[in-house]
């Protein structure tokens, strides 16, 4: 098992001995457990919560308006998840920010969400973070890649962040950087890595399928399945493919049961 698995798998035992012994009582608990739900990939659950303790939590706001915005455990609504994230960056301009408040106002900065975009902002914010906050370093990484917010391209640059936002636990940042590479299979130095990264994701979304059987959950599955493991030959990319197709329709069985 790789570093990274070990110190993400680690964090989610803490987190579930932690609540197995506490009962979320105050706003900042039922936020923090919340979290944990999305950690463990119950968005639906996460998006309850959040809806319950969004007026007395703003972070539960930028929380529950990027579920909104992405559909995450919740049918999409961009004009709802603007209106959180407003009331999120209004919040944000009376206070000093914490390290994760400062990611997320970045986020909101980067992205038009709820404010105007200003990339040269959300810049300076993700750099102050780069070497201490994984979603940073990953948008640092995307940021060269792609040489948005007026960076400037550098594959060597991305992939200096992709892997400082592995490290600092991001997940799914050593698979992007795989995409990136173009080295296919044993010919990528981190192959290792993105065999365990994608191996974990799978027990992952099969786990959270399983314990919380919706459309979201097995759309997740079908997607990874159809991605295929990385490097692999064709043989197992078709196995994979025949394995994404059944969930794609367990998907679209429990899309038309959740039709309101």
């Amino acid at each position: 098992m790789s570093d990274f698995i070990n110190k993400h798998h680690g964090k989610v035992i803490e987190e579930t001995i932690f609540w197995m012994e506490h009962e979320p009582v105050s706003a900042a608990e039922r936020y923090r457990h919340s979290e944990y739900s999305y950690l463990i990939l119950h968005y639906k659950d996460a998006v309850t919560e959040l809806e319950a303790v969004a007026e007395e939590s703003i972070m539960a706001k930028y929380s529950l308006g990027y579920c909104y915005y992405y559909g995450i455990g919740t049918m999409e609504n961009r004009n709802k998840a603007q209106k959180l994230f407003q009331e999120f960056m209004e919040k944000m301009k009376e206070k000093a920010f914490a390290e994760e408040e400062k990611y997320r106002v970045a986020m909101c900065y980067g992205y038009g969400l709820g404010i105007s975009a200003d990339g040269k902002e959300a810049l300076e914010l993700f750099t102050s973070l780069e070497n201490t906050h994984g979603g940073a370093a990953y948008e640092k990484a995307v940021a060269y890649q792609e040489g948005k917010w007026e960076i400037g391209k550098s594959k060597e640059k991305a992939g200096v962040f992709y892997l400082k936002a592995h490290e600092l636990l991001y997940e799914g940042a050593i698979l992007s950087l795989y995409e990136m590479d173009g080295r296919k299979g044993k010919e990528f130095p981190y192959y290792e890595e993105v065999k365990s990264a994608y191996s974990y994701l799978i027990g992952r979304y099969t786990l959270a399928a399983r314990n919380q059987p919706c459309a979201d959950a097995y759309m997740r599955l079908a997607k990874i399945y159809e991605e295929g493991f990385p490097g692999d030959d064709r043989e197992g990319l078709d196995r994979f493919l025949e394995k994404a197709k059944k969930y794609y329709e367990k998907a679209r069985g429990f899309a038309q049961e959740e039709l309101p």
